[in-house]
């Protein structure tokens, strides 16, 4: 939104209050005092917003709200009525709005809980979501590696996972996969893949044929499913070629009274501190002395347009550089790099080229899948001048505002990619550095909260020769999940 959307916004808010009996400048306190005129005033500055947006607005300006109203014990001053003017142009424009978990603070010291649901199968506890457990089915046993099992023995599978047959049984999933056994008068050992599967009692016989040898052994066996004991043996017991083991797969039952598999939570407690950032403009004492400049619709809309723009763009720097720089020291695995320049090999041209860096992108966003156990990295925060490489793609399509897109638009959306990433620019991101990034849905599962406490504000001091205005943003900003990052560093 530039200047000339600006002053248009600021008219027609002004005439939609004056629809409902007051002035914007001269009944400003009243606006804020009385919900139904302030709920009316937001509605007409968030004009021309989404509906996503206008709602997240017109929640975060009942925080701003609450800040000038806190400030006016010592007096209402006139400059207050410019805070959520610049306000509106800052919140849109802020890619950590967009990128990043938004979760609103009412104290600017607090100890946000994020869930974390844990499974507990057995004895066994661990987060979830994970990728190599079952949950709501049985303890698999030899799910990475089949279990190996002597022959001959008498084995108990349910003592082994610290269990007894009050507590679990086995289920009649059970499997042997492949067999082990010696040759060469025992000098050598080799695996021989096989499947069988135990009648309904249990019961198992197979013949295993000992290499070039010639010589054949009988391996046969039960298996006690209530028990959870496996009971094997062989015809060829204490000579030195024959069957020495099986490996096995089973699963122990998720549903006895007394072993059932539950889901229970956890709450990881992050304590987040409000911090502050400010902005000083300075002006003349003439300035100061004509006070009518401030309710002047020029003169707010230059100071609307500017200071929303380097507000935005100050609390960017801070949260993208903190961004790049935890993930460089946290989560190198998800780093990686692409060169503008193409191979000396690769025959098809820049443009063909520059399609490769899907390639690095699904590669950092399958490690964040991975890292995280809660899905692929969904958005890309970039240079304006690196998501130019993006465009040149062939998965890139544009949904983003062409007029005042970017850092110094109503949005810094600049497109999707591949229909996988949500791609956002701005100049605040060094060139060069291209950062990929999970944003979940669920807010227990954040990856980096950005925590407003007083979105914005305007204090006033006029104190030395040279007042100052100081534009004041208290927030709180916290990595929870470094793995939820990536990088993809761009060279030439």
């Amino acid at each position: 939104m530039q200047y000339s959307a600006v002053k248009s916004l600021l008219q027609e808010t002004a005439k939609s209050m004056k629809k409902q009996g007051v002035d914007v400048v001269a009944n400003y306190p009243q606006i804020l005092a009385d919900d139904a005129l302030f709920d009316y005033y937001v509605e007409a500055l968030s004009e021309g917003l989404e509906l996503n947006m206008k709602d997240e607005f017109k929640t975060m300006s009942g925080l701003v709200r609450e800040g000038i109203l806190a400030e006016t014990v010592y007096g209402f001053k006139p400059q207050a009525q410019l805070i959520l003017p610049v306000f509106r142009k800052m919140w849109p424009a802020l890619v950590a709005r967009e990128a990043l978990t938004v979760l609103p603070m009412e104290q600017p010291e607090i100890i946000r809980p994020f869930l974390i649901a844990v499974a507990k199968v057995g004895n066994e506890e661990f987060d979830l979501p994970n990728l190599q457990r079952d949950v709501s089915s049985a303890t698999q046993i030899g799910v990475t590696a089949p279990a190996l099992v002597a022959v001959p023995s008498v084995t108990d599978l349910l003592a082994a996972q610290g269990l007894n047959p009050s507590q679990a049984h086995l289920q009649r999933d059970f499997q042997i996969v492949s067999v082990t056994f010696t040759t060469d008068n025992g000098s050598t050992t080799s695996n021989v893949d096989i499947l069988v599967e135990p009648n309904e009692e249990g019961m198992f016989n197979f013949d295993v044929e000992l290499g070039t040898s010639g010589l054949v052994d009988h391996v046969s066996g039960n298996v006690d499913y209530f028990k959870g004991t496996v009971t094997v043996s062989n015809t060829r017991a204490g000579e030195a070629e024959r069957v020495t083991g099986i490996s096995i797969v089973a699963s122990i039952s998720g549903f006895e009274e007394m072993y059932a598999n539950k889901i229970s939570f956890k709450h990881l407690k992050i304590r987040m501190n409000a911090i502050d950032h400010e902005v000083q403009a300075e002006w003349t004492i003439q300035y100061e002395q004509d006070v009518k400049a401030y309710f002047d619709m020029d003169v707010q809309a230059q100071l609307v347009d500017t200071f929303g723009n380097v507000i935005a763009l100050d609390i960017d720097r801070k949260l993208i550089n903190a961004l790049i720089r935890e993930t460089s020291i946290f989560h190198p695995n998800a780093i990686k790099t692409f060169s503008k320049t193409p191979d000396a090999n690769f025959a098809f041209g820049r443009k063909e080229w520059y399609n490769q860096i899907v390639v690095q992108l699904n590669e950092v966003s399958n490690q964040i899948y991975v890292d995280t156990n809660i899905g692929v990295a969904n958005t890309i925060v970039a240079n304006p001048l690196d998501v130019a490489i993006l465009k040149t793609t062939s998965d890139y399509s544009f949904k983003g505002n062409t007029v005042g897109g970017g850092a110094f638009g109503n949005s810094p959306i600049a497109g999707v990619l591949d229909d996988t990433w949500k791609v956002l620019s701005s100049p605040v991101v060094p060139q060069g550095n291209m950062i990929v990034l999970l944003k979940p849905e669920n807010p227990d599962h954040a990856v980096f909260v950005f925590a407003p406490y007083r979105p914005l504000t305007i204090t006033p001091f006029p104190l030395g020769r040279k007042p100052v205005m100081t534009f004041l943003s208290r927030y709180a900003a916290k990595f929870i999940r470094h793995e939820g990052v990536g990088l993809i560093e761009i060279t030439n």
